[in-house]
């Protein structure tokens, strides 16, 4: 895992100044080694997280044998070994035992088409000479941005490396629409003007002046689902196809750990990596002050079960405001959600025994997890009958109350972006919070025509959870854990997106994965096997982020008011009642949810909004502290 960044210029000599300051940018991420490669029109910078082949020949950026192609690359390919002795066989030569030259090697041999051979997670920067190309995995585990220079282009694994390289820190009104509805910025957007991503599962061409002609490479498989489910056959597959997932993520030249909550995807993870015995490091979390910790329990049982080393971190309210400064300072995009706090303080543990670690993130997005996709599959199936569901409204809960107006209210695309927003009545109150003039530059319904472009293709579970999977997951879930881990230098893997599993899952009638019941039903059958006295029948556990609580903290109190002051820097972004939003303690967790993304976006403003010298030299001076 590693940072990237270059600069191609239309003619014009590499402004080395300025690679080098985009490398010091992206530091964090690789803490191992540090490379650069001037060509006439091209300059590339790597920082280097070594995990496979921690030789120094495993360098980057690599050049081939015959200086044509040069590659930067983030990521792991890990099934590198059977492409390698593939590309042998035709005759390529290896003078390493990297993953970084297999890529190199198959690029220099086949082109763009052996992107579609590659099982992992990257982002690349690929040199033959004449063009520069950029891909990115599948899913978007590993980010790729850039952005369009006065004389070139400028592409990078974080928005701060453009920064960097000379691109102005000027916000994108839209981006902060998106952040606050859905926690980040969209598609191929981001909160900086000006700022593009490569989507996931994309290639592309990428011109000095800035055109970019992108082709995908893979997309959500969207053959009809059968209609039973065949226990036996199904069942032996999952668990087929889960093993072997696992067994590509445990390659890895150094030690290794894992995330673990207690809950269903890091429980199957577990037992499948003792099956395959590795020996791993456990990582648990919990919080000061927090009552009920059913899943610290689980975990720490789970861990004795299969022999591995178990850490227990927890986090105090005391040390939240350096936690947040030094995310604010690491991040430069605000992330809405708290998980991210967790992440990053289970990296920092973690950086001190291993230097990767396995995560159940992607498991509900592929098999069904969230009670959004039980919801729309009712709403579905029983739209005629919702009417009715009105007269129990007064008899729930505020957070049941609000979900059954959702659905007796609501169609479409509408009904299922309002599930991810914590907002009750979200085109008005975030409209309410925003700047007058910001305001004047936003498109609500275009948000939600992005959410409700794969709800179109189908009407069953298939478009449902490929809507997560093109939207919330790549711009919210993947972005968090990238950006928490790396901040810390620790690689985050997830098995749960291994192509043939996601393509399984996708192959499995709807039944074998969600009823309106129950979620994620086929893996814990799986679970269930492995380990009968599990709770494989518990509802969802992640690492309960108690935000409300935090929120309330007198040291967090601090920061909302100090945001809300007049010479805040929410100050061009919000309107005065979203000021005012963030000094009353939050009543509910919906509340809390938009408060605390309002104080991360008010922390990242005071930040980020500043010059491109002023940015540098700030990063610069608190960078030692960090690392």
């Amino acid at each position: 895992m590693c940072g990237i960044a270059g600069i191609l210029t239309d003619g014009a000599p590499v402004p080395r100044q300025r690679l080098l300051a985009m490398r010091r940018a992206l530091v964090h991420r690789g803490p191992n080694g540090q490379g650069v490669w001037i060509g006439r029109r091209l300059g590339l910078v790597h920082t280097r997280l070594a995990i496979i082949d921690l030789s120094d020949a495993a360098a980057q950026p690599m050049v081939s044998a015959d200086g044509r192609f040069v590659v930067c690359y983030n990521g792991e390919i890990y099934n590198y070994r059977e492409l390698r002795s593939e590309l042998e066989r035709r005759g390529c030569v290896f003078r390493t035992c990297s993953d970084t030259e297999v890529l190199l090697c198959g690029f220099a041999v086949c082109g763009p088409a052996f992107f579609a051979r590659l099982e992992g997670m990257y982002a690349a920067a690929l040199w033959d000479g004449t063009q520069l190309i950029l891909v990115r995995d599948r899913f978007g585990m590993k980010p790729l941005f850039y952005a369009r220079l006065e004389n070139g282009v400028a592409f990078g694994s974080e928005p701060k490396a453009l920064l960097a390289a000379g691109i102005m820190p000027k916000v994108r009104p839209q981006g902060v629409l998106e952040y606050l509805l859905l926690n980040s910025s969209l598609g191929d957007g981001c909160i900086f003007e000006g700022v593009e991503q490569i989507q996931p599962g994309t290639w592309a061409v990428v011109n000095a002046d800035g055109r970019v002609c992108a082709e995908t490479y893979w997309s959500i498989p969207r053959a009809p689902r059968p209609l039973k489910f065949d226990l036996r056959r199904d069942n032996k597959a999952l668990e087929q196809t889960l093993l072997l997932a696992v067994r590509r993520h445990l390659v890895s030249d150094v030690p290794m750990g894992i995330f673990l909550s207690g809950g269903i995807d890091s429980a199957l993870l577990a037992t499948a990596a003792a099956k395959e015995n590795a020996r791993l490091h456990a990582f648990s979390m919990t919080f000061s002050r927090q009552q009920d910790t059913p899943y610290l329990d689980f975990a720490e049982r789970l861990a004795a079960r299969f022999g591995m080393q178990h850490h227990h971190v927890e986090i105090s309210l005391q040390e939240l405001p350096q936690l947040l400064a030094q995310m604010v300072e690491l991040a430069d995009e605000p992330l809405g959600d708290a998980a991210d706090v967790a992440v990053y303080a289970l990296s920092r543990k973690a950086r001190n025994c291993v230097k990767a670690v396995l995560t159940g993130d992607g498991g509900d997005e592929v098999f069904g997890g969230y009670v959004r996709h039980r919801a729309e599959l009712f709403a579905r199936r029983y739209g005629k009958v919702l009417g009715m569901l009105r007269w129990v409204a007064p008899f729930v809960s505020d957070v049941n109350r609000r979900r059954l107006h959702l659905l007796c209210t609501q169609r479409g695309a509408h009904r299922y972006a309002s599930y991810l927003m914590s907002f009750p009545n979200p085109k008005q109150d975030v409209e309410s919070m925003l700047n007058p003039d910001l305001l004047s530059q936003v498109d609500f319904e275009s948000v939600i025509e992005f959410v409700g472009d794969e709800l179109k293709n189908g009407e069953g579970l298939t478009s449902i959870l490929a809507t997560d999977l093109c939207t919330m997951l790549p711009d919210t879930y993947l972005r968090k854990n990238d950006r928490a881990s790396m901040m810390a230098g620790i690689e985050s893997r997830l098995p749960f997106l291994d192509r043939a599993l996601v393509e399984l899952a996708f192959s499995l009638p709807e039944c074998a994965l969600v009823s309106l019941r129950i979620g994620k039903r086929v893996l814990r059958r799986l679970l269930a096997e492995w380990i009968p006295d599990h709770m494989a029948s518990a509802p969802k556990m992640g690492f309960n982020i108690p935000t409300q609580s935090w929120l309330r903290s007198p040291e967090l109190v601090e920061i909302r008011h100090d945001l809300a002051g007049s010479s805040s820097a929410l100050q061009g972004l919000l309107s005065t009642s979203g000021m005012k939003f963030l000094i009353p303690d939050p009543v509910n967790p919906q509340q809390a949810s938009v408060q605390w993304r309002l104080l991360r976006l008010g922390l990242w403003a005071r930040r980020w909004l500043k010059s491109p010298q002023d940015n540098e030299e700030t990063h610069a001076e608190l960078l030692p502290l960090l690392l």
